[in-house]
């Protein structure tokens, strides 16, 4: 069980020199060794009595078609291939797909860096850790899916992807670390050139539009996976998220909206900050607001609350920094909230800086619409969003409008 994220990592194995080469791909051997991965204070054995680990090649780089076994029988015996090691296909430039097996545990730093022909990489859901850089510069990759397994990913992991668009993160109801430091090459690899001076972060240069959160995520405190990515269009989030870090979307000045999950209860500082968020709805569940996690939003017209009893909320929350009057925003934006409760939300610290405060009766409407509008969200008339279901539900729409509908 994960106790303090803050303090986890892996355990990343030492660099590796090949032993041998079977069917074109080179391996390490550790003959009497267990394979263990140390992770918040814990030991996982994941594989005893010896495992094999693929390296680079003895010379050269890898190029074409690869598919990586579950195992390989060295001296007469079966080894579990537990890890690609550091810098294993580091410029593979030929290297056009690798398939690899359901032993894998770790994906070493930069395993995969600057391997630009590599348009298509799936990652087994055995795997608990990807390294610093592990692709970075991977410039033909489109998408990518990170497995529930994974516990950690590493700085830089995926950046100078120039082509990614799409990351989906599945759903675990554990957290993952991610953009720590760990990983880092070792000064024995001879395809690793990271730079210790290269920016923090998972995605830097990639144009993604679309990103799904599946699991809470945690990270250091100067690493935000997806700050200022002005690309990205598109979040959703999966019903286990119930906290958003800091600098999570910070300056994505395209992102016009969000559909918060139910069940989210702590939205941190900076969240949001500088965003292009026209329209945020807040679930019945969200217990926390940090400072600035709304500043700047220049677009912000309309918030929707469904929180019954509102709690104090810092008046930076919605403020204006820099040159700007920092209460424009609250002269601004219409505060939406359940009919009977705007008393409440005038009488609450922060909450009272709102000039236009309305109520909505559930939905806001007195016609029922039959049929659920594609592209919407649905919630419970108590506020709690709705993954399908027949009945009388609430729905929001992209632009932040909201109607009663009847799902049959």
């Amino acid at each position: 069980m994960i106790v303090a994220m803050t303090c986890a990592n892996l355990s990343w194995a030492q660099y590796y020199s090949p032993d041998v080469e079977i069917d074109g791909i080179y391996y390490a051997i550790e003959e009497y060794n267990d394979y263990s991965v140390y992770y918040d204070y814990e030991y996982y054995v994941k594989y005893e009595g010896g495992f094999a680990v693929v390296t680079p090649p003895a010379e050269g780089h890898y190029q074409g078609t690869l598919t990586i076994p579950s195992s390989i029988i060295y001296k007469g015996r079966l080894f579990p291939v537990a890890e690609i090691a550091e810098g294993a296909f580091s410029g593979s430039e030929k290297l056009s797909l690798v398939s690899l097996s359901k032993s894998i545990v770790v994906i070493g730093t930069a395993a995969f860096m600057d391997c630009t022909g590599l348009s298509e990489i799936s990652i087994p859901e055995s795997v608990m850790g990807i390294s610093a850089s592990s692709f970075a510069n991977c410039v033909g990759l489109r998408e990518m899916r990170i497995p529930a397994s994974v516990l950690e990913i590493g700085d830089n992991s995926f950046s100078g992807c120039t082509a990614i668009e799409k990351v989906y993160f599945e759903d675990n109801d554990e957290a993952i670390y991610v953009g720590s430091n760990f990983g880092n090459p070792s000064d024995k690899s001879r395809n690793v050139t990271r730079s210790d001076d290269d920016e923090r972060g998972l995605f830097n240069d990639c144009p993604l539009t679309e990103v799904h959160f599946g699991r809470d995520m945690s990270h250091s405190g100067d690493c935000a996976p997806f700050q200022n990515i002005t690309t990205l269009k598109t979040v959703t989030f999966g019903p286990k998220v119930t906290k958003i870090r800091r600098h999570a979307f910070e300056g994505c000045s395209s992102l016009r909206s969000v559909s918060l999950p139910d069940g989210l209860s702590l939205i941190n500082k900076w969240a949001f900050k500088g965003s292009g968020l026209q329209s945020v709805t807040l679930p019945s569940t969200v217990r926390e607001i940090w400072d600035e996690a709304f500043a700047d939003c220049l677009s912000l017209t309309t918030v929707t609350s469904f929180i019954n009893i509102p709690f104090n909320l810092d008046e930076s929350v919605f403020q204006l920094t820099g040159n700007y009057s920092p209460d424009l925003m609250y002269q601004v934006i219409t505060l939406r909230v359940p009919q009977g409760r705007k008393v409440l939300y005038a009488n609450t610290e922060g909450w009272k800086k709102f000039v236009n405060i309305e109520e909505f009766d559930a939905a806001d409407v007195n016609d029922i619409q039959v049929g659920v509008p594609a592209e919407s969200v649905r919630y419970s008339l108590s506020g709690h969003r709705q993954q399908g279901g027949k009945g009388l539900h609430i729905v929001r729409r992209q632009d932040g409008s909201t109607l009663k509908v009847i799902a049959k």
